[in-house]
């Protein structure tokens, strides 16, 4: 009896200590929990979108992309990260060197209007005395639109949302399209601007207000003859991947090392306007994110990338774990024995904000690998997930109204169930590298406006973007 009865005081005691410890353990997860979810401020996040979204365009070769390149320096610099430093690598993409006109020698006229995205390696670019021709109206590029029309050696003014048909132009014997600015259009019209073949189409975009004005010209005055002078051409320019720490405070981790990772370039089908307010959300959370975990350094060391010419190929990406891949070759003994940093997770941010639903990812479409590998990454979901289960609790919201485990296939449910679109994500180039690549991207949403001129900042819902945030600083954590 006696054994007993010490037996069931030692037990209970031994309760009362583990559940002291965990009380205190959860206590403190609810504490930071509570930090990092209303730490989230809508204000740095509207400055950071409103700031690189009007610096023009951020295609990688023009201005807008470099100034942009300082602006995340001198944030990484502000938010106190450690060793913020540069990498500069290269990548070929095409350059309106100079400002694109059409002029109409008769009425002494003269239009500014700009190059659309090249067709594979063929860009608009004209023959040095420029393009000449009759200009034609033709509507949304229908064949009946060209009934009692001149077509050969015509320059086709058209609809921009006219589908494929403004290849009816072309067939018939045009020389080149001006697109006409639309009141709206959506990311799909851009996508089927260009081809995947170099076909000799000059395409270019002309501001709606002007192009008002010439059809205006056109219904008065009939056989109107322009000359186009395009200087387009592919340049091997300079980028900057931006990268700062925040180093682990467990002597054991530090030398595991998560990247995470969000670009800050942007596309467009029509390069030179390329505004790309929805394209730097990522980026606003980035920042964000490196704030808040600064107040709350983890483990293991995080390093901030910032990275452009991700929307060349996710070349940015590629190049930044080559290096890496390249340093822990180097440096191979010293890692196995604890002593070197290595690798351990790249983590993507690709948000955008028509929802605010954000999910965690294994893969992308951009290399769309086999599906076999989701087994690798199933606890990191089923982590996540539980993460936002408790934060959910904590705060008095439905966890799948504001995250979604699209590695665990929840509901019979891929992560194909959640891409409204062929999402690329900077994830998949770590990998494919043999390394563990995760995204935090927003699903159900289409982004309608991205890769358009249209993605401008009145689009973008603040509300949207900072519910993501806040669930990815907890589930990040």
């Amino acid at each position: 009896m006696k054994e007993n009865s010490m037996r069931q005081m030692l037990l209970f005691c031994l309760c009362i200590i583990v559940f002291g410890i965990a009380s205190k353990v959860f206590g403190q997860s609810v504490s930071i929990y509570r930090e990092l979810y209303n730490g989230v401020d809508e204000r740095n996040l509207r400055s950071v979108v409103e700031n690189l979204s009007s610096l023009g365009s951020r295609v990688v070769g023009y201005p807008g992309e470099g100034l942009a390149a300082e602006y995340v320096r001198q944030k990484f610099i502000e938010i106190g990260l450690d060793a913020v430093r540069e990498q500069t690598f290269y990548a070929v993409t095409p350059i309106e060197e100079t400002p694109t006109y059409m002029e109409i020698p008769r009425l002494g006229k003269r239009y500014r209007i700009y190059p659309l995205w090249p067709n594979l390696v063929r860009t608009s670019q004209t023959p040095p005395d420029g393009l000449k021709g009759h200009l034609i109206y033709a509507g949304v590029g229908r064949l009946e639109s060209f009934n009692g029309k001149k077509v050969a050696g015509s320059i086709a003014l058209m609809d921009f949302n006219s589908s494929t048909d403004w290849l009816n132009a072309i067939f018939l014997g045009g020389k080149a399209i001006l697109f006409i600015e639309p009141e709206d259009t959506f990311r799909g019209e851009a996508e089927l601007k260009f081809l995947t073949t170099p076909i000799d189409i000059p395409r270019y975009w002309m501001p709606r207000k002007d192009a008002l004005e010439l059809l205006s010209l056109l219904e008065r005055q009939k056989d109107l003859e322009a000359v186009i002078n395009c200087r387009m051409t592919w340049k091997k320019v300079p980028f900057r991947n931006i990268e700062g720490i925040i180093w682990g405070v467990d002597p054991k981790r530090r030398n595991e090392v998560l990247v995470v990772q969000a670009y800050y370039d942007s596309m467009s089908v029509v390069p030179s306007l390329a505004p790309g307010a929805e394209q730097a959300c990522s980026i606003a959370a980035l920042f964000e994110l490196a704030r808040l975990l600064k107040r709350y350094p983890p483990d293991r060391t995080v390093v901030f990338l910032a990275n452009s010419a991700h929307c060349l190929g996710l070349r940015g990406e590629s190049l930044y774990i080559y290096d890496w891949l390249q340093k822990e070759k180097e440096n191979d003994a010293a890692i196995k024995e604890g002593k070197a940093p290595s690798l351990l997770t790249f983590v993507s941010i690709d948000l955008s904000t028509r929802t605010p639903i954000c999910g965690i990812f294994y893969k992308g479409y951009f290399w769309d690998y086999h599906e076999d590998r989701q087994w690798q990454f199933s606890d990191i979901g089923k982590l996540c997930r539980e993460t936002v289960e408790r934060v959910g609790l904590i705060f008095g919201f439905q966890p799948e109204t504001r995250f979604v485990d699209a590695i665990n296939p929840i509901k019979g449910k891929s992560w194909r169930t959640y891409c409204l679109g062929r999402l690329a994500l900077g994830s998949e180039m770590a990998t494919i590298a043999a390394k563990t690549g995760i995204a935090f991207a927003t699903v159900n949403d289409a982004r309608p406006y991205v890769d358009t001129p249209f993605d401008t900042i009145d689009k973008v819902n603040f509300d949207n973007l900072k519910a993501q945030v806040q669930i990815i600083a907890c589930a990040l954590y």
